[in-house]
């Protein structure tokens, strides 16, 4: 019970200027246009050509963006367990940053660059830059009743790489990632979008020497 509320009283920092941020204004416009950054082409070190992450056909807003109802629905998840709530807090750092294509920090970023910022960040574990680099890595399933937290999740999204798109499982169905609208927030494979652009996902796996 102790280990559960300091992870309550850790989470609710971290959240408390993103809960401000997303409280302030009820209009999509407002919430995120007035934050976002326009990254000169020159401040992105990635090449397009590796950079493969993109959501051709976007859904309205469907994505739920408030850290203390992520917490509310996956505080058990890490509940003695130093490492998932390493990992859950980073995903929770990153929530609100715009998107940016080709970016790579808070200022901006692209869904490939988001999973592999979560991992090193929160576990020190690397994993390949792009979409399609991830998927081919590990082992791909493609049954949903399969995934655990912090399994690698894809969509087909995009008609020029497959796959297309990126994000992170959490559990109870919802998973973090970082949408070409509406930068990193929380969805739900429930959404009739992503449910019929999930192609499958992958579980990172770290050899043992």
């Amino acid at each position: 019970m102790q280990s559960k509320n300091n992870l309550i009283k850790i989470i609710t920092i971290i959240s408390f200027p993103i809960i401000l941020n997303s409280c302030a204004s009820s209009s999509y416009n407002e919430r995120y246009g007035s934050s976002k950054k326009n990254i000169p082409n020159s401040e992105i070190k990635i090449p397009d050509s590796v950079v493969e992450d993109e959501e051709s056909e976007l859904p309205g807003k469907i994505e739920i963006n408030e850290a203390e109802y992520v917490f509310q629905r996956l505080s058990y998840i890490t509940e003695d367990n130093v490492k998932k709530e390493k990992f859950l807090k980073e995903i929770i750092n990153y929530l609100n940053t715009p998107y940016q294509y080709g970016g790579n920090s808070k200022e901006g970023i692209d869904c490939s660059a988001f999973t592999q910022n979560v991992f090193r960040n929160s576990l020190d574990i690397f994993i390949p830059r792009t979409a399609r680099e991830q998927y081919k890595q590990w082992k791909v399933f493609d049954n949903e009743n399969e995934l655990k937290f912090g399994d690698l999740i894809y969509f087909d999204t995009s008609r020029k790489y497959f796959p297309g798109h990126v994000g992170i499982y959490l559990d109870d169905n919802l998973f973090a990632h970082a949408s070409s609208s509406n930068g990193v927030i929380i969805s739900s494979l429930e959404n009739a979008y992503y449910s019929s652009k999930f192609v499958g996902a992958n579980r990172v796996k770290i050899k043992k020497y």
